[in-house]
């Protein structure tokens, strides 16, 4: 059998390219033209521009590099460092420039109350709520300020057909609780059970028992006028 590894003869370099300003170029690899194996691989011939990278940063979204006229890079890596806050984003701490998203958590500089109202007499007031002023954000609830009105209720049942109460002079109710009745009236405040035991009619029967006792009256001073009479006559 024939030896391959025994190459003899004539040799061809193929693939050869000449470096240029800003492009490399190649020795070429080297074949056995008696049995077209290639027997020695070419090396790569720098370009003969020598690069220029500017001290400047060019940057996209995320990343920075320098970069040469002839558009090579070098020194390329990710944007590092910074703090985004709510209204701007992080600035790289090796190239300056702005990079990624803001944080709407994270609340910087001057805040600001906004609906604050004092309590009156009768009114409760309002804290107010506090907004970021660098995304207009509002960023605290406030809080309820108590009425300065003191409660002073009477001690006299206000009341109606159903419950029973004690007010206050600002309208607001206490002791507030349905009528508990015993026998047709409201153990707790009085109150006659409208049809119950102890509501007594007030209509015209009581205008007859009226009549009635007047003409019991006139009967018997009538009837005493006559006795008088006849003692007299007896006399």
């Amino acid at each position: 059998q024939a030896d391959k590894t025994n190459h003899d003869g004539e040799t061809e370099v193929r693939g050869a390219k000449p470096a240029t300003e800003n492009e490399s170029g190649y020795t070429g690899d080297t074949y056995c033209l008696g049995c077209e194996e290639m027997i020695k691989k070419g090396e790569l011939i720098p370009a003969l521009h020598d690069h220029d990278y500017g001290e400047d940063w060019e940057t996209d979204e995320q990343s920075h590099w320098h970069e040469c006229t002839c558009g090579v890079a070098a020194d390329k890596g990710d944007h590092v460092g910074g703090e985004a806050n709510c209204h701007e984003r992080a600035v790289c701490d090796t190239c300056g420039k702005a990079y990624g998203r803001a944080d709407k958590t994270n609340h910087d500089g001057e805040t600001e109350v906004r609906g604050a109202k004092p309590a009156t007499e009768y009114e409760d007031g309002y804290t107010g709520d506090t907004y970021c002023l660098g995304c207009n954000e509002k960023i605290a609830e406030g809080e309820v300020i108590p009425a300065l009105h003191q409660h002073s209720f009477g001690s006299t049942w206000e009341r109606d057909e159903d419950s029973h109460w004690h007010a206050c002079k600002c309208s607001a109710q206490s002791d507030f609780a349905a009528h508990t009745y015993v026998n047709g009236i409201c153990s707790v405040c009085g109150h006659i059970q409208r049809g119950g035991a102890a509501d007594v009619p007030k209509t015209s029967d009581t205008f007859r028992y009226g009549l009635w006792a007047v003409h019991l009256l006139l009967s018997l001073s009538a009837l005493a006028c006559v006795l008088c009479i006849r003692k007299r006559s007896k006399a």
